[in-house]
């Protein structure tokens, strides 16, 4: 099954240019999996209040284009077929006036939170979902992201009570605002994002020390 979902931005999900920033972006491939799942009658929140969770490990994206200021955003979601056992994928597209602007895809686990390990994910479960063969890449693989042995530039990160979810997580999206932090001034303002990848290895709790690199 194929969600589809009409994103309404807010002006401050806006740059100068009046192109969608890329938090926004993601923001709203991620409100429409939200969508999805509550369609597919699998509440996130109640999941949650029941000691488990989809947790986000992946994410892969690919902007050919910034969405304008003023333009109708549409975004196509679902859940990608193949085997499931521990983890599943959700393939997006972002477009606009029939053009493909963007195109995503994320991992997903199913974790106990009791016991902080991934749960098997039930046939049945994933059967609500009514996973779809379309591909958002040709290839639904992630590539290794290796961590470099020096950094130019580090920033102490301060946790802010509102960046942890309802998982008692700091949201993923938070994340790439980290990132960005830590970029150099000039490299911030002068970079124009093209593909994004972001693998979450161990989730930040409130009261962690954060520093971005």
């Amino acid at each position: 099954m194929i969600c589809n979902y009409t994103y309404s931005p807010i002006i401050e999900d806006y740059q100068k240019d009046g192109k969608l920033n890329v938090a926004a972006i993601l923001k709203a491939l991620e409100n429409s999996g939200n969508l999805h799942s509550d369609s597919a009658g699998d509440n996130i929140i109640a999941g949650s209040n029941n000691n488990k969770a989809w947790v986000l490990t992946d994410w892969r994206i690919q902007i050919d284009k910034y969405p304008s200021y003023g333009n109708k955003i549409d975004v196509q979601t679902w859940a990608e077929d193949g085997k499931v056992i521990l983890s599943t994928n959700r393939g997006f597209l972002m477009t606009s006036n029939n053009e493909v602007l963007v195109r995503g895809l994320s991992k997903w686990v199913l974790l106990d939170l009791q016991t902080n390990r991934p749960m098997k994910i039930d046939e049945e479960l994933i059967k609500k979902y009514n996973p779809d063969s379309k591909r958002s890449f040709e290839d639904s693989k992630f590539s290794k992201i290796d961590s470099p042995s020096t950094f130019e530039s580090e920033k102490i990160i301060q946790l802010r009570r509102s960046d942890i979810d309802f998982n008692g997580h700091v949201h993923n999206l938070c994340y790439l605002d980290y990132a960005l932090d830590a970029l150099p001034v000039d490299v911030y303002k002068n970079i124009s994002i093209k593909n994004i990848r972001i693998s979450y290895k161990t989730p930040i709790k409130d009261g962690d020390s954060v520093v971005a690199k």
